[in-house]
């Protein structure tokens, strides 16, 4: 999937990424999902970022998942191309 970094809090290590088309997870896809999620959140471990990469406005391209949380989040996040 492809988004764009709302935001990224370095001191938390966290930010979140509004997926792209109607701000959604592709329910179709991932048969877990029991919300309407607009956005995605994402942790530095789980990001392959440069570090002037994570500000608002970085166009991404990330796997959708559920975390250990059981909250949806962003893994694999990469710059997208």
């Amino acid at each position: 999937m492809k988004g764009t970094i709302l935001f990224y809090k370095e001191e938390r290590g966290f930010g979140f990424i509004e997926p792209d088309d109607d701000g959604t997870f592709p329910t179709d896809h991932y048969q877990y999902l029991d919300q309407d999620p607009e956005h995605a959140f994402f942790h530095i471990k789980n990001a392959h970022l440069q570090k002037e990469d994570l500000k608002k406005g970085t166009r991404v391209e990330f796997e959708p998942r559920r975390n250990e949380k059981g909250l949806l989040a962003a893994v694999n996040v990469v710059k997208a191309k």
